[in-house]
């Protein structure tokens, strides 16, 4: 009966028959043509997927896993199952399912370099939870793998190398690059190729070389459009943009963050419209689009909210409290602010102190860095604006002592000039200079052209109330 009743859909559904593979599935499993069932659920999988519906998608591959479990001539339907319910809950962000089902695909694989893609898909989920250390052990069992080098250990290098990057050691990560560069030029194709570009293009970016950096992001993009790499293009295109925002070519920068977030659209990827969304966010906060910035950053904080991710709400929390702050709304800063302060409260310690998040081959645009301080530098301005100026001092002096107990120099030098500002406007000028200028020593040695604007800015308006003006001019003209 079910048999026939398949039959009568095909037939009078033949034109739009894909609308009906689940029922179609579900026919031919009650009617004992598992293989044939087996095809049409994977068939209703890949087009959840091709509609982004990625829960219904694990679904259907869920039902062709179970009809496959058991017969050792399935391993090969199986092993694709694991990967694609995996990789449909790690689009979801529901990192410990897709794990669960890439140690299940662990069990099974026999070929050695299977295994090492297994170990490395593993790797990554955790590098998109920022639980670095742990996705380094995978990539190391990966490369311990013992095999031939091929194509694979491209990759695994490469997740290796940014996670060096993240750990703040640049020279590792670059003999890492290095090493990928050789394996790519002798076994990989333009895939792996482009990825070195990429590597190459963040090691220069980091060491402050844009132009460099953008040639070699550019030759990536190349590699990736030609091949559709959608993952790979949301990443170079993201970096492209931090690149351009250093050499101030902003409409460029611009360009290359909306479409960093239009492909992470269009793939489904919640993970990657958070970033996404989140950087153009940041980008337009910067650029003084507080409407444009509060579109995005909500967009990013509503599915941060729908992952339960204490981290992604955390940091658009903080922002969100940035910028009702810029634009004076301050009731809805201490909401934010406080929601900051809560989540603070139940994120365990490792995860306070995690440094710099550098994301799959994204720059650096928003880390978790030392959230205690950046709190108390937004308390201040709260209380600064409301005219409490002797407790906004208060909270800086506390934030000051943090950044100095941590060597955290770029807020050491934020909280100097925020200090100098506060008592200038007391009309303490002397205290107000000796903030300043240990302000702008810091921000010169470490080259953070933003502190060293804003010191020079305090300094130069200090000379010219008390009457200095040859010397504000010369401060102002530097600035």
């Amino acid at each position: 009966m079910h048999l026939l009743a398949a039959e009568k859909i095909k037939k009078i559904y033949h034109g739009c028959v894909e609308d009906y593979y689940p029922d179609l599935a579900r026919h031919y499993e009650k009617g004992e043509e598992i293989s044939v069932s087996v095809d049409y659920y994977i068939k209703a999988g890949e087009k959840s997927e091709n509609v982004l519906a990625h829960e219904d998608a694990a679904e259907m591959y869920k039902r062709a896993l179970r009809l496959s479990e058991g017969e050792e001539e399935n391993l090969a339907v199986m092993l694709e199952m694991y990967r694609k319910i995996a990789r449909s809950y790690s689009l979801l962000g529901r990192f410990e399912k897709s794990r669960k089902y890439l140690a299940e695909a662990a069990k099974v694989v026999q070929d050695i370099n299977e295994k090492k893609f297994i170990y490395m898909k593993i790797a990554e989920t955790y590098i998109l939870q920022r639980r670095f250390d742990t996705a380094l052990n995978y990539l190391d069992d990966a490369l311990s793998l013992k095999e031939e080098m091929d194509t694979r250990d491209c990759k695994i290098l490469s997740h290796k190398g940014w996670i060096y990057i993240k750990k703040e050691n640049l020279n590792e990560a670059e003999r890492i690059f290095k090493k990928e560069k050789r394996i790519a030029e002798k076994f990989g194709g333009d895939k792996e190729k482009g990825q070195v570009h990429q590597d190459l293009g963040v090691i220069s970016h980091l060491k402050k070389e844009y132009e460099s950096a953008i040639d070699e992001f550019k030759r990536a993009l190349e590699i990736r459009e030609r091949l559709d790499d959608k993952i790979g293009l949301i990443s170079l295109n993201s970096n492209i943009a931090k690149a351009y925002q250093y050499e101030q070519e902003l409409k460029k920068a611009e360009k290359h963050f909306k479409k960093a977030l239009e492909i992470s659209e269009e793939i489904g990827d919640k993970v990657r419209i958070f970033y996404m969304s989140a950087d153009l966010g940041l980008y337009k906060f910067e650029q003084g689009e507080l409407e444009s910035s509060l579109v995005a950053l909500k967009r990013s904080l509503k599915i941060a909210e729908y992952m339960d991710d204490k981290g992604f709400k955390l940091l658009i929390s903080y922002y969100l409290s940035k910028l009702y702050l810029t634009k004076g709304n301050l009731e809805d800063s201490k909401k934010h602010l406080e929601k900051c302060k809560e989540i603070m409260r139940s994120l365990d310690k490792d995860f306070l102190l995690s440094k710099k998040r550098r994301s799959e081959g994204r720059l650096k645009s928003i880390d978790y860095d030392y959230f205690d301080i950046k709190i108390l530098i937004v308390e201040s301005e709260l209380k600064k604006k409301e005219g409490y100026l002797e407790e906004a001092k208060e909270k800086l002096i506390e934030g000051k002592k943090l950044a100095e107990n941590r060597d955290e120099q770029w807020l050491l030098a934020e909280v100097y000039c925020l200090l100098g500002k506060i008592y200038s406007s007391q009309g303490c000028f002397e205290n107000g200079k000796k903030h300043f200028e240990k302000g702008k020593e810091i921000a010169e040695e470490i080259e953070h052209k933003e502190m060293m604007s804003s010191s020079r800015e305090g300094l130069a308006k200090i000379e010219l109330m008390t009457g200095k003006r040859e010397d504000a001019k010369i401060l102002f003209e530097e600035t």
